[in-house]
């Protein structure tokens, strides 16, 4: 697929959950259809300077890896749609059809509005970060220290 827009909303199947950002309290993981297997997190979950982080690399789940969230971008298709409660949503459908979501705000220091989330490492006193807007998909680098939203992954 590798970084296609979808056309319409309507080429997608999108639960009401992941348009209007419905959540249990529990963290729940889609499978995408992603060649690695991996499983994202269907929503945010949630939003904090990279260097607290770190004890969540360190547990059942964990903050993408570079290569998991260059495969994202590689195998699905986005599509910035309008939320309901105001503001954007980035939805990213699997080649099996299954979506999650990343909502999309304001930055002063990224293309804007633009969905984030931190990814594992980077360079010196940099932290991965992938960064989707409407106008460029990509893996950059942010500062350490920075509040940012996250997603996370399971290789189960």
């Amino acid at each position: 697929m590798g970084y296609n827009w979808i056309e319409s909303i309507y080429e997608i199947s999108l639960g009401e959950s992941v348009i209007n950002n419905e959540t249990s309290g529990e963290v729940e993981f889609v499978n995408l259809g992603l060649p690695s297997g991996t499983l994202w997190t269907r929503n945010q979950a949630g939003s904090a300077e990279s260097n607290i982080m770190e004890n969540v690399e360190e547990s059942e789940f964990s903050l993408p890896t570079y290569d998991q969230a260059a495969e994202l971008i590689e195998e699905c298709d986005f599509l910035p749609i309008d939320s309901p409660n105001g503001g954007k949503i980035m939805v990213v459908r699997g080649p099996n059809g299954n979506a999650i979501r990343f909502p999309m705000n304001e930055y002063e220091d990224l293309p804007s509005p633009a969905a984030v989330s931190w990814c594992q490492g980077g360079p010196g006193a940099f932290r991965y970060i992938m960064i989707l807007s409407e106008t460029n998909i990509t893996i950059g680098v942010s500062t350490a220290g920075r509040e940012r939203p996250f997603h996370l992954v399971s290789s189960n």
